[in-house]
């Protein structure tokens, strides 16, 4: 947008510039009354009618054809590179004044200056100028004749009434009274100056034009004037720059003054600096307490023919382009309607050559109450001391970086509205950062197309305020794709995507991943947990999608819209269920959610590395604890999940609920088929009141279980398969494969914390020994050890069977 606001930015400045014409006029035109004089001083007139008048008609006839008196004037004057008509002169206070009227000339300074051997960078305007005055008065400081003008005579110059000059690039300067002094060695009008360039024009109060010149001791007698350093216009500009026909124009005003130093070539704009752009019915805007810019030189292999009011001239020269602007404020403030953005801060720099902005706060230091700069685009608002882009070839952020300590919010689309912002609801993402913030293209292997990564340095928090959600790290990415823009011209319809409406806002923006690393801690309900590392992978589902995947149906509105259906199943569900924490090296999520994060599933949490999980269940006293190797959580709604806990033989991982615990090296929780399994060797621990013949006993007492090959729940039943050994108390039973059957099942899907499953019976298979301890009131009293095939008992009826063969005693 500032490129566009500000490219045509330099022809005002060859506009104001070309100024510099009368200060060359004056020289040339001293110069070559002067030989005139000397010459011939005994005919002047005639020497007015010999020198040139043939060659100065043509170039009245080329570049003044709509100013007929020229072809036709009394006098006609020839000098290098100057023609200058007119039709009467009076000489005043005593000879030390000129008066001519009318006054037409024709200036090109190119071939005047290479008859001079002077050098055009000086700042002297190239290109056929032609200047028009009601009259023209020069000031001596001794009495002349025309005839006998010395060039270091000349004091002051005055072109009086209504001024015009003309030039190449159809340029065009209507002013009145013009001054030239040589003693302040500047030529300046007073009034106001109406100008225009092609497409482009403007008007000022005044102007004020610093003469490069050569005078003093080696250059008193023969003073020289080489072109314009300094351009100066105080109180009111405005001006309207057209860069290409039929563009919008771009309007530039300023209250205070407008400098431009010429060789350096650098321009400055003080007090209530605006530029406006209005297009398509959109405004964009750039405002600032003084504006700064450095032009450099370009070349031009072009030629181009135009036929205007003041003739053909050639285009074909250097040219100066903006090569690096510098807004200061306090604030800046920059605009953009149609892709709704606001940005404010006390300095903006862009390079138009390396493409480079840069908006900082320049006193900002490292303490959070610092300036900031603020910048609201779409959805996203954004707060740091200094913010860096760098563009592409057509004007698109390809990498970006804020100094910190900032913060970054992003906003919900109004749920009416989607071509406004929601600013008065939480918002949906709201981002600290201490050190910085970056944004740039992802460059590895398998990446997205159009991808770009965020990345936060420095003790970076991230906060969901809507969920109640937060997330602390030391570094965090953000990984985005960013889908394509409407073509020019077209404006397609939203479907409940950003930047995608009737009212075109910009790109799509869809975040796809997330990183987590160092000192990661989670603050959510379903995530709650330390890690070293954490991602998190999204996937853009629509509300119906999300429903048939959890096998639920989407709350009722009459209407079928995604986008009024409220129902969540990520945190809000999940916090009524269940409640953990959990700490872990690496944990891998993947998210499935609407486009407005207005619900959202997890569907799969992996973690690898030391695992340990804490949490309660519903409606529980005791809580639980998980630890492992590594963990695997499938969820495919409330009723479906498979639980995945791994450990080895060294160190089993363990699931351990109040007094109950299972140990294994790989533990399998199905809630959909209401399975659970333990693979290889492990263990299970949990309280019983019977004995093994079913004996009510006097106090609680803790039943162990362990094997060798696997254990398998389902229902009411546990089975356990590999050299069994289970106790309670001083009993023992070793066997092959043990049953046990409980008196009611145990549903994962809906656990009824009322009921308390008993053991009914239990079956041994295979190499059985069994070693049974009876008391009484607390005094071993019988032993019995039994040695079969076969066993079992049933504790609600106190019935044994054994088979054999086998022994007993």
């Amino acid at each position: 947008m500032a490129r566009r606001y500000l490219f045509t930015l330099f022809s005002t400045i060859l506009v104001l510039g070309v100024y510099s014409v009368y200060a060359q006029v004056s020289k040339q035109l001293i110069r070559r009354v002067d030989p005139i004089g000397q010459k011939q001083r005994q005919k002047p007139e005639s020497a007015f009618r010999i020198n040139g008048p043939r060659i100065s008609q043509e170039a009245a006839l080329k570049y003044l054809p709509d100013v007929p008196w020229t072809m036709n004037a009394r006098v006609k004057i020839h000098a290098d590179g100057l023609h200058l008509f007119f039709n009467d002169r009076i000489q005043e206070n005593g000879k030390t004044e000129i008066r001519i009227s009318p006054v037409a000339m024709i200036w090109d300074s190119s071939s005047s200056q290479k008859s001079k051997g002077n050098d055009s960078s000086s700042g002297a305007v190239s290109g056929p100028i032609t200047i028009l005055a009601e009259s023209a008065t020069f000031v001596f400081d001794e009495p002349v004749e025309l005839s006998d003008i010395k060039m270091h005579m000349l004091q002051e110059g005055m072109l009086r009434g209504k001024v015009v000059i003309r030039g190449e690039n159809d340029l065009k300067i209507v002013g009145n009274n013009f001054v030239f002094s040589r003693a302040a060695q500047h030529l300046r009008s007073d009034n106001p100056v109406h100008f225009q360039i092609q497409q482009s024009e403007g008007q000022a109060n005044n102007i004020l034009l610093k003469l490069d010149m050569l005078d003093g001791p080696l250059y008193r007698d023969n003073p020289q004037i080489l072109g314009i350093s300094y351009l100066r216009s105080t109180g009111h500009l405005e001006m309207s720059l057209v860069s290409e026909p039929e563009a919008a124009p771009v309007i530039v005003n300023c209250e205070r003054s407008f400098d431009y130093q010429v060789k350096e070539k650098r321009a400055s704009l003080v007090e209530d600096v605006s530029i406006i752009r209005i297009e398509q019915g959109y405004t964009d805007s750039i405002d600032c307490d003084r504006l700064e810019l450095q032009f450099v030189e370009t070349g031009s292999n072009t030629t181009s023919e135009k036929t205007g009011s003041s003739g053909p001239f050639a285009s074909g020269e250097n040219r100066l382009e903006i090569g690096s602007m510098r807004a200061i404020g306090t604030p800046v403030v920059c605009s953009s309607q149609k892709q709704h953005l606001v940005a404010k801060g006390k300095q903006l720099d862009f390079d138009f050559i390396k493409k480079i902005l840069i908006m900082e706060s320049p006193e900002s230091s490292d303490s959070r109450n610092s300036s900031l700069i603020e910048i609201s685009y779409q959805e996203v608002e954004l707060k740091s001391p200094r913010l860096e882009f760098h563009l592409d070839e057509n004007d698109k952020p390809v990498y970006a970086v804020c100094d910190g300590p900032g913060v970054l919010t992003c906003f919900h689309r109004n749920r009416q509205d989607s071509t406004l912002v929601d600013r008065q609801s939480p918002a949906l993402l709201k981002a600290e950062f201490n050190e910085s913030l970056t944004f740039e293209p992802v460059d590895s292997p398998g990446s997205l197309r159009n991808s770009r990564v965020v990345t936060l340095n420095g003790n970076a928090i991230v906060r969901s305020p809507e969920h109640r959600s937060g997330m602390i790290a030391n570094r965090l990415r953000l990984f985005l794709e960013i889908g394509e823009q409407p073509v020019s011209g077209e404006k397609p319809v939203r479907e409940n995507s950003i930047g995608n409406d009737a009212n075109p806002v910009g790109n799509d923006w869809k975040i796809h991943k997330a990183i987590a690393e160092g000192n990661v801690a989670i603050a959510s309900t379903p995530l709650e947990g330390q890690y070293e590392t954490l991602t998190l992978n999204f996937e853009e589902r629509s509300a119906h999608q999300l429903a048939t995947i959890l096998k639920r149906q989407p709350e009722e509105n009459g209407t079928g819209n995604d986008s009024e259906i409220r129902q969540t199943s990520g945190e809000k569900a999940d916090a009524a269920r269940l409640n953990m924490h959990v700490d872990a090296k690496k944990v891998e999520v993947d998210i499935l959610h609407t486009q407005d994060f207005s619900e959202y599933h997890i569907a799969h949490l992996a973690t690898s590395g030391d695992v340990r999980t804490t949490g309660k269940l519903p409606d529980a006293e005791d809580y639980f604890q998980i630890q492992g190797e590594g963990m695997e959580i499938e969820n495919g709604g409330e009723r479906n999940q498979q639980f995945r806990l791994l450990g080895n033989r060294q160190k089993y991982a363990y699931i351990q609920n109040g007094s109950m615990r299972i140990e294994g090296i790989e533990l399998l929780v199905d809630t959909a088929a209401n399975y659970s399994r333990v693979t290889g060797a492990g263990s299970l621990r949990f309280p019983v009141h019977v004995d093994m013949d079913g004996n009510r006993l006097p106090q609680m007492q803790m039943m162990e279980v362990f094997w060798n090959e696997q254990m398998q729940f389902k229902g009411e039943q546990v089975h356990f398969i590999g050299n069994v050994r289970a106790t309670i108390q001083d009993s023992v039973i070793n066997c092959e494969q043990l049953l046990i059957t409980l008196d009611h099942p145990v549903s994962f899907q809906d656990p009824d914390r009322k009921i308390k499953p008993q053991i009914k019976e239990i079956a041994c298979t295979d190499g059985v020994e069994l070693e049974m301890n009876q008391f009484e009131k607390g005094k071993l009293v019988a032993v019995r050890v039994i040695d079969v095939a076969t066993f079992k008992i049933n504790h609600l009826t106190g019935e044994m069977y054994a088979q054999g063969p086998g022994e007993m005693n």
